[in-house]
């Protein structure tokens, strides 16, 4: 775990920052304003970050699912105005034959 990340906002000046580790022997403080970096502080933000990130995939889901409905929608509409076609060919197809002068066969003997 020595290469993980915490990754951390300082709340007074919004310095960004990565933490190798959430704690330390020592008190660490920003770099720029000298805010002190807290583990409770650290937690926070990533808990703030996971209901982000949670919320953000429920969204998404929601949308999936909506467009799932709109793409059921339009398919059934197209495979409908398939078979319509369909059926308008064949029926004009058998109007035409049936337009067609009538031969009799010839019987060969």
């Amino acid at each position: 775990m020595s290469g993980y990340k915490y990754q951390y906002v300082c709340p007074r000046c919004g310095t960004y920052l990565e933490l190798k580790m959430r704690v330390t022997l020592k008190q660490r403080h920003c770099p720029q304003c000298r805010e002190p970096i807290t583990p409770q502080e650290i937690d926070r933000q990533l808990q703030k970050r996971r209901e982000a990130a949670s919320k953000l995939m429920g969204d998404l889901g929601q949308a999936i699912g909506k467009a799932g409905v709109i793409f059921g929608i339009v398919l059934a509409v197209a495979v409908g105005g398939l078979l319509v076609m369909v059926v308008f060919f064949c029926l004009c197809l058998g109007l035409a034959s049936n337009q067609l002068p009538q031969t009799s066969p010839t019987h060969q003997r």
